[in-house]
């Protein structure tokens, strides 16, 4: 009886770990949208709800790039290198583009105005990616594949550590730069007085263009890691 309360024990015990390591990957990619949403919200007074739409759209647009790039027979790293930047920018000039538009017609509307805009963003950007990438499934390109280590039956991909690492340098990033360097100073000027920031000089709009461009780049590259873990579809 002794055995067997022993194995059953350590069977539930491995079970466990096989669905906390499994959930680790799409566990850590919801942390960054998390945290990237908190920074909008505190620094923007927006609820951006269209960051994913922006990060997929970006994405799954550099399938296309990649499909354009292999007749000139470049290596396969430098084509993966070359969609993940393309992804980044094209993200970050959309995101950027949405928040242009926030700030220069909804400077002093409430947060659930401005939040709204990201919604009809987020809608937008959902048709587009259904009109032009289709319902077909369509991998994005792997950066990192195969697994870092395992011990029993539990494996731990690199994926899953790389994406919980983003979410941790996403955070201490933020923190290093709103509590550090002058660029935080105003930054958190602009989140509590965003008039009287403007009345002391400071570029309110760019900066907060900034903020969404700099949030938009970081959720496609969340999603260049993480996406073939959750979906291959991008309306999914």
């Amino acid at each position: 009886m002794a055995f067997f309360n022993t194995s059953f024990k350590r069977r539930v015990t491995v079970e466990y770990l096989s669905a906390l390591v499994a959930g680790l990957g799409a566990g850590s990619l919801y942390a960054v949208i998390g945290v990237l949403m908190v920074i909008m919200s505190t620094l923007t007074r927006v609820v951006n709800f269209s960051q994913v739409g922006v990060g997929v759209y970006a994405a799954f647009l550099s399938i296309r790039l990649g499909t354009a790039l292999a007749p000139l027979g470049l290596p396969k790293e430098l084509t993966t290198l070359i969609c993940v930047i393309f992804a980044i920018v094209v993200g970050a000039a959309v995101s950027a583009l949405i928040g242009l538009i926030i700030a220069r017609w909804l400077p002093s509307s409430s947060t659930t105005a401005r939040s709204a805009v990201t919604v009809a963003g987020m809608l937008f950007l959902i048709s587009l990616s259904l009109l032009q990438f289709g319902p077909l499934s369509q991998p994005l390109m792997p950066l990192v594949v195969g697994p870092l280590f395992s011990f029993d039956v539990v494996t731990v991909t690199k994926i899953s550590v790389l994406m919980l690492g983003l979410a941790l340098a996403i955070w201490a990033l933020a923190h290093v730069v709103l509590n550090k360097t002058p660029i935080g100073i105003r930054l958190r000027a602009i989140a509590d007085r965003p008039t009287a920031a403007e009345l002391l000089g400071v570029n309110v709009k760019a900066l907060q263009v900034g903020v969404w461009a700099a949030t938009g780049g970081l959720m496609t590259l969340a999603i260049m890691i993480g996406g073939n873990n959750l979906a291959s579809q991008a309306t999914v």
